[in-house]
């Protein structure tokens, strides 16, 4: 065979592959289990945790579902698989967005409503959620094997200063910016104040740090199912239960390695040259004193 049929294999499957996935969604598209605890208090719709984030930025109840109290919980699954990729920024690979936000604008003073993280893949290959879930853990650390509820002092009406009670690793604890500030793809760093430049917030997870029952690393490549769990057990003053609530969950953007970008970029037109194809290719965060929305 001559050499112009291997590069057409070659290169067509090479854009086949990177075009299906480039029309994948990028944000969780199928309600797996909605199980909510106490208190959900009416925000209890599901698919608002499906698609891309609402327009805007900074808290906003209107795009939320609530988990309710402790042991609420959503799993949610995604159209393709989520990659546990060292080219992702940072070894980020998905994000959770909820309603936190800074308390009087300041980055240090969260009001957050933690909820813990696990993943799971389809072994089975049945579309269903009835696979073993390892848990990424986070600061606080649940121990080994983990126990929930956290701590109560990381929540609190006013706020929760991350100088003194650091938390990372969980749901709802990171504000969401607007679409001027960044792109939903690009994770945040959870171990540095503030909002990384160029993303819009969200709490980031590395599918690298899940773990099993025993606390060893699960070594997963990949994963296909998100199950985010209210973590504390707490109520408002008005005895409402404080509750993780979920806007979406996004597929981390990895950076291309510079070979991936050159057969992006000369792809087609090797095509075109080889076999005469012409088909043309067609800061909002809210400011508050407290906890109260």
């Amino acid at each position: 065979m001559n050499k112009n049929f291997f590069l057409l294999f070659f290169l067509v499957s090479f854009l086949l592959s990177f075009y299906s996935f480039a029309l994948a969604s990028e944000f969780a598209v199928e309600v797996l289990e909605y199980s909510p605890g106490d208190d959900v208090t009416g925000f209890d719709d599901p698919s608002l945790a499906l698609g891309p984030l609402a327009p805007g930025g900074g808290p906003s109840n209107a795009s939320v579902v609530s988990l309710g109290g402790f042991g609420g919980y959503i799993i949610l699954g995604f159209d393709h698989h989520i990659e546990n990729d060292p080219l992702n920024p940072g070894g980020w690979d998905f994000i959770v967005f909820g309603n936190a936000f800074y308390i009087d604008g300041d980055e240090n003073i969260h009001c957050q409503e933690p909820g813990y993280v696990e993943v799971a893949v389809d072994s089975n290959v049945n579309g269903l959620a009835d696979d073993t879930f390892y848990l990424i853990p986070g600061i606080p650390n649940p121990g080994t094997p983990a126990s929930f509820p956290i701590s109560d002092d990381y929540w609190g009406q006013w706020g929760v200063d991350h100088r003194d009670y650091p938390t990372e690793g969980y749901a709802d604890v990171t504000p969401t910016l607007g679409e001027s500030y960044g792109s939903a793809l690009v994770p945040d760093d959870p171990r540095a104040v503030g909002i990384t430049p160029g993303s819009r917030g969200g709490d980031a997870f590395d599918i690298a740090n899940a773990i099993d029952a025993s606390g060893n690393l699960a070594n997963l490549s990949r994963i296909d199912f998100v199950k985010i769990t209210t973590a504390i057990d707490i109520s408002w003053p008005w005895n409402i239960a404080v509750s993780t609530e979920v806007d979406a969950v996004a597929d981390v953007a990895a950076i291309p390695e510079p070979a991936t970008g050159l057969m992006l970029l000369t792809g087609f037109p090797l095509l075109i040259k080889y076999f005469s194809i012409t088909r043309k290719k067609k800061r909002e965060v809210a400011l508050s004193k407290n906890c109260f929305f």
